[in-house]
């Protein structure tokens, strides 16, 4: 599964839900369009959140991929 996420100008995250669950946390990468300091929290079959160090000063579009590894 992969998609883009968007954090919006002066919020700090993003929460990404999967269409169709994994029975597994799955690996989950993300690529920014800028330089941004930020990680992946939350993780789980479901979904995970993308957080930045700090509130973001514009909207920030991140890509991302989550791939089940057995």
């Amino acid at each position: 599964m992969a998609g883009t996420a968007t954090i919006k100008a002066g919020v700090q995250s993003v929460s990404v839900n999967f269409s169709s669950p994994y029975a597994v946390t799955p690996k989950i990468t993300a690529s920014a369009d800028d330089f941004v300091n930020y990680r992946i929290t939350q993780k789980s079959g479901n979904g995970f959140t993308i957080e930045l160090e700090h509130p973001a000063t514009r909207d920030v579009s991140l890509d991302w991929i989550a791939l089940y590894v057995k």
